[in-house]
């Protein structure tokens, strides 16, 4: 018998430029803001003015913030999964999340989180084979002896690379600005990973190679649907304190930016799923079209490295597309997204689905799914007397309570959308989620 678990993403739609902005308006969304310095690393201590700032931008910006300095909200991607981003604010040191923290950390990137990093998050995990992931995703590795202008309030000059671009609205063009300029140079163990797009460049900072004119700010789309920024200034308890200057506007931009959906095509996504049934895996995408005309049907079992298995023609208006993947018999995780061409030839991707094949579910049976009026959930034997918490996407607690051998609720006054299913067991959380239409 094969079980499976369904997940379903309903994403607005967005405009053919830059994507709709989540700070005008739509429902609240939470971002998640790490401080955390490694023993013996150099601590800025600018997490409480950073925080402070991030507070303030939300409250006008339709977004909320939760603070940390410990990693053990690392400890499952089911922690990470209510935040729309991730910030690493003036994070040092090679040893800030364990093994099992990390991989959380990639597995949201996978399925579709956003990344912001601000100065020191460059002076994370600077051997690159550490953690590569990181060094990718956070976009370089500041250089070592020296990794800065020796003058903390260097007055450097920057220009926009990249005009008009939403990251910087209402920034000076050219910016003087005094901070501590980071290098990069592959000499002393810098790097600038391939792939990012420039957003700010400084003009010479010095007499020295790497004092010329060189990237201090940039951003990225990742391949899991996500957005990536990182701006290497901020060393400075000023640049949080100031509610008027161009940092804190960079920073509000940049929240905004990150927390929008990739998809840049006129598309409204009215839903994505995976599922297994008896034949294979189905993949169902139905969408509203005004004018693209491809879709690819991307397939990996390591969630990494993604083969194109189906192209859709698509016709204006709705699309309903449905796809049987008969090869995925085999037990393990099947990963599936689509890639589209973007206005300007960029490839962008959608959120990963994951379709998940055992002998035996993980958790128990859950009927229906998507569920209407009532859903009834059946435990695995060894989950029954264990404790258990139902989420909405926010992380707000819906339900809880402790599992007997059979749960039934009525969903009648649930809003519409996806929810987490979490059970307490010996080795930790596990969890799947369910759809309330």
């Amino acid at each position: 018998m094969r079980f499976s678990l369904l997940v379903v993403f309903l994403i607005i739609p967005f405009s053919l430029s830059w994507g709709q902005d989540p700070c005008l308006g739509g429902a609240p969304f939470r971002i998640l803001h790490f401080t955390k310095t490694s023993e013996g690393s150099f601590d800025h201590n600018t997490r409480n003015n950073s925080r402070a700032m991030f507070e303030a931008i939300g409250a006008a910006n339709n977004f909320t913030v939760t603070d940390t300095d410990q990693s053990d909200i690392f400890d499952q991607v089911s922690n990470l999964l209510p935040y729309t981003v991730i910030v690493f604010s003036n994070t040092t040191g090679s040893d800030l999340l364990n093994t099992t923290q990390r991989a959380a950390l990639e597995a949201y990137i996978a399925q579709g989180g956003s990344f912001i990093g601000i100065h020191a998050a460059t002076d994370a995990y600077r051997n690159p084979s550490t953690w590569p992931f990181y060094n990718n995703l956070v976009g370089g590795i500041v250089q070592s002896g020296p990794s800065h202008t020796s003058d903390a309030n260097y007055r450097g000059t920057m220009t926009h690379d990249v005009p008009g671009h939403p990251l910087l609205e209402g920034i000076e063009d050219p910016w003087n600005k005094e901070d501590e300029y980071y290098y990069w140079s592959e000499d002393r163990g810098g790097q600038i990973s391939p792939g990012i797009t420039s957003l700010l460049t400084v003009a010479k900072t010095g007499d020295m190679v790497f004092d010329s004119a060189r990237a201090i700010t940039w951003f990225r789309q990742l391949t899991g649907g996500g957005r990536s920024f990182y701006t290497a200034l901020g060393h400075n308890n000023g640049d949080y304190t100031d509610a008027s200057n161009s940092f804190r506007t960079l920073l509000r931009n940049a929240v905004c930016w990150t927390s929008t959906n990739s998809l840049l095509l006129p598309i409204q996504l009215l839903s994505f799923t995976a599922r297994s049934v008896e034949q294979g895996n189905q993949v169902d995408l139905w969408i509203s079209n005004e004018g693209v005309e491809e879709l690819h049907l991307e397939k990996s079992r390591d969630g990494a490295e993604f083969q194109n298995i189906r192209a859709f023609r698509l016709h204006e208006g709705e699309n309903k597309l449905t796809y049987l993947d008969q090869e995925a018999v085999a037990s393990g995780d099947y990963y599936y997204r689509f890639s589209w061409q973007e206005v300007d030839g960029a490839v962008a991707f959608s959120p990963v689905q994951v379709v998940r094949i055992k002998g035996s579910p993980s958790l128990g049976a859950l009927t229906p799914n998507p569920v209407t009026h009532h859903l009834r959930f059946v435990p695995n034997t060894a989950h029954v007397g264990k404790r258990y918490m139902i989420r909405d996407i926010l992380g707000r607690r819906i339900h809880s309570g402790w599992l007997d051998t059979e749960l039934v609720l009525s969903t009648d006054s649930w809003t519409q959308g996806t929810y987490l299913i979490q059970v307490e067991g010996q080795t930790g959380q596990s969890m799947m989620f369910l759809v309330q239409h």
